[in-house]
């Protein structure tokens, strides 16, 4: 091998040593990239979720009640907040008096149970008497009428289910 062919051998394996190398680092630089892509993108969406989690969450847990004026809420309270503190044993809700305007909120993650404070404290604010007697023996009863109204749906659900399906059925 003369002194040029082997120059010549030299700079084509130094050539393909340095390609090699170069095409190492470049799919570490772009898994590198797409590693911290990849952070950035899961920094973004929890961002978006933690902001956006909790208006959700007020929205499905909390249930505004209308109040037909101001003085109500001193009723809803009772003296020395008697009436509040009864209604959210009886319940298991958390009401929530502000300066909102003729409005009362209650909060719960329960739906039923969040529901039964809503209907109860209505038919409180329609009825008018309001004292912790009085909110025990509407809560029962409010309570009864939801769960009877659950299981007659429960059981309307599966025959319409039956009628929707057999006339789908049918026309096809």
């Amino acid at each position: 091998m003369t002194v040029e062919e082997a120059r010549q051998a030299l700079m084509v394996e130094t050539e393909v040593d340095a390609r090699n190398d170069m095409a190492r680092i470049i799919r570490q630089v772009e898994a590198e990239a797409r590693e911290e892509a990849d952070k950035r993108a899961r920094e973004v969406i929890s961002l978006a979720v933690q902001r956006l989690a909790s208006e959700h969450v007020n929205e499905i847990s909390a249930s505004v009640v209308t109040l037909p004026g101001e003085e109500m809420k001193g009723r809803i309270i009772g003296r020395n907040g008697r009436n509040i503190r009864s209604f959210e044993m009886a319940t298991g809700v958390d009401v929530i008096v502000d300066d909102t305007p003729e409005t009362v909120t209650i909060s719960s993650f329960d739906p039923i149970r969040r529901e039964v404070a809503r209907r109860t404290l209505l038919k409180l604010v329609t009825d008018g008497r309001i004292h912790p007697a009085r909110i025990e023996k509407l809560v029962e009863d409010t309570r009864a009428e939801i769960e009877r109204n659950i299981i007659e749906d429960g059981e309307r659900r599966p025959m319409k289910l039956v009628l929707t399906a057999c006339i789908v059925k049918c026309s096809s």
